[in-house]
């Protein structure tokens, strides 16, 4: 550990906890990170790859050893790969999406935790991992940060999102199911799907209600596919659309890619969800 405290960043300091018995921090630690999400493209027009920084070590001020770990679903949900390491300094790694993708799949979900791994130490509440994700073509790139966490609790989600739809461009909406348990999933999620819905700006609305998406699965819709006409719908001017249904990961990602390789990226700018109730309606 670094025993210069004033280089700490004080929200750092408040929340590191000195444990005395180094087995009982590691325990400690991995129960302490409730983990980042991301989704992965791997497909001829687009790529995935993650960028992990070690954080703790820029909030403490000097070296501080900490261990990532990734876990990469299938679209499914039912297959994972993983992979670990560790790092001691203030620095970025990048992982590449296509080797994981060439066993489970061109689309899936990533789950990242970052663990402190100074044996007598901790930190005293839980927290999330941020990282970044970068979506690449040949001729493009575009930069965005995770998208939430997965959860036990069975919650309802709406979520918003502001965009404009280009009128030569692929507008695809990611979606995902949040909730993870051991055992035991709530039987409504195998019941209920999500509801899309669009409002262009003259107050028009029109949905579609996708099929139930099951925990940790992930699913790419094609919006001009729902939609063919969606051009004349939107009419050259931002719509809201809305995602709803239960465990919804938070945030929904669109993606949009143009013929000349370019990507442009949206995520949710609103967002409320709480306790499921057998009554709630999208």
């Amino acid at each position: 550990m670094n025993d210069l405290k004033e280089r700490r960043h004080p929200l750092f300091l408040t929340k590191l906890k000195d444990i005395k018995v180094p087995l009982l921090a590691r325990l400690a630690n991995q129960f302490l990170s409730v983990g980042g999400s991301c989704y992965y493209m791997n497909e001829d027009t687009i790529k995935t790859r993650l960028y992990i920084y070690n954080y703790f070590a820029l909030l403490n001020g000097g070296p501080f050893h900490t261990v990532w770990w990734l876990t990469v679903y299938s679209q499914d949900g039912k297959r994972k790969l993983e992979k670990k390491g560790n790092f001691a300094e203030s620095q970025t790694i990048t992982v590449e999406i296509e080797p994981f993708a060439e066993t489970l799949g061109a689309l899936g979900l990533c789950m990242l935790h970052l663990y402190p791994a100074e044996s007598a130490y901790t930190i005293r509440n839980s927290y999330m991992t941020h990282f970044f994700v970068e979506y690449y073509t040949p001729k493009a790139a575009a930069v965005i940060h995770s998208l939430g966490h997965v959860v036990p609790k069975f919650h309802k989600a709406n979520d918003y999102i502001t965009s404009s739809i280009r009128e030569d461009e692929e507008a695809l909406l990611l979606v995902s199911n949040s909730c993870y348990r051991s055992f035991r999933y709530p039987k409504q999620l195998f019941e209920r799907g999500v509801r899309i819905e669009l409002r262009n700006t003259q107050g028009q609305t029109r949905h579609v209600d996708l099929d139930p998406i099951l925990p940790l699965a992930c699913r790419k819709i094609n919006l001009r596919k729902i939609w063919p006409d969606l051009n004349s719908f939107v009419m050259g001017k931002p719509i809201v659309l809305r995602v709803c249904g239960p465990n919804v990961l938070y945030s929904p990602l669109v993606i949009q890619i143009g013929s000349n390789g370019s990507i442009a990226l949206d995520h949710f700018q609103g967002l409320d969800w709480d306790e499921y109730d057998s009554s709630f309606v999208c």
